[in-house]
Order: structure tokens, then sequence, then C-alpha cells
């Protein structure tokens, strides 16, 4: 444990170096997080520095996780939520497309798409991408093609979300 400690600490002050290089350069970063629910707090507590902190050092955080409603409700994480600007929401269940709908102002014809990528198998692979950073968001219909080859492969998986 106090290892793993330690690798995330040298982590987060090479990543603290890096960022900062970039922007004196004037160049932007992308960083790529995946949420997990079962963390530690400190962990969760850099998770969230990313998401909010790192946006005046010219860096874009991209999360991946289907369980925002979680993240809403811990006090720590919750900041995360707070600062999304662009929501890309695929197949979620009916609790998750409630939370969203509240907490986001999604249109009913938003929710619709969302009920849709739920239920119908035509929409499968179709995400909703909400973009915040303007006053009137902007969306969008988004579809990951995969060849045939992947998609019978042993190796492809898709998650399903139950109702």
């Amino acid at each position: 444990r106090v290892r793993f400690h330690l690798h995330v600490v040298d982590m987060i002050r090479i990543n603290d170096e890096y960022v900062s290089h970039k922007k004196k350069k004037g160049q932007w970063t992308v960083k790529l997080l995946e949420e997990s629910q079962i963390v530690d707090d400190w962990l969760t507590r850099v998770y969230t520095r990313e998401m909010t902190l790192r946006r005046s050092q010219n860096q874009v955080t991209i999360l991946l996780g289907n369980s925002v409603a979680a993240l809403a409700a811990n006090p720590l994480s919750r900041p995360m939520i707070e600062n999304i600007n662009i929501l890309c929401l695929g197949s979620l269940n009916k609790s998750s497309r409630k939370f969203l709908k509240e907490e986001f102002g999604l249109s009913d014809v938003e929710t619709q798409v969302l009920d849709d990528i739920q239920t119908n198998p035509d929409m499968a692979r179709r995400f909703l991408l909400v973009n915040r950073m303007e006053a009137d968001s902007t969306t969008a219909l988004l579809e990951a093609r995969v060849p045939e080859s992947v998609s019978q492969s042993s190796l492809f998986k898709i998650v399903d979300t139950v109702d």
C-alpha cells in the first residue's frame, strides 16, 4: 500500500512538470482518466484536482465512467461532475438517465435519444454527445463503427446496462 502511494505521488509530480512544460510552450494536454467508485478518498481527490484545476493549465481531461450518480453523491468527487463540459452518453440504466436529465438539464428529445440507445438494438454503439461549453448546449449523435472481424472475435465484448 505504501509503495502504491509513492508510485502515485511520483506520477503526480511527473504529470505536474509535464503539463507545466506544455503550457509554457502554448500547447494543450489531453488526459484520459478511468473513473472507479472503489478507490481511497486520497485518490478521488487526485482525480478531482485533475478535472478541475488543470483546466487553467491547458489540460483537457476525459473521464471514462458509468457511475455518474455515484460520483455526484460523493462530496469529494462532486466537483468533477460540476466541471464536466462535454458528455458522451451511451447505454445507461433508467436511474442514470433520470439523473442526467435533472442534473444537466437534458431536453425531452435528448432523453428520448438516450432511451432509444438503451432499448433499440438498431441504436447499439451509438452515443449522445452533449456540448455544455455554450449557453445553449449543442448535441450530436455519434456512432462507433466496429468491423465485423472485430465484433465477432472472442475479445470483443459489449457491456449491457439493465433498467
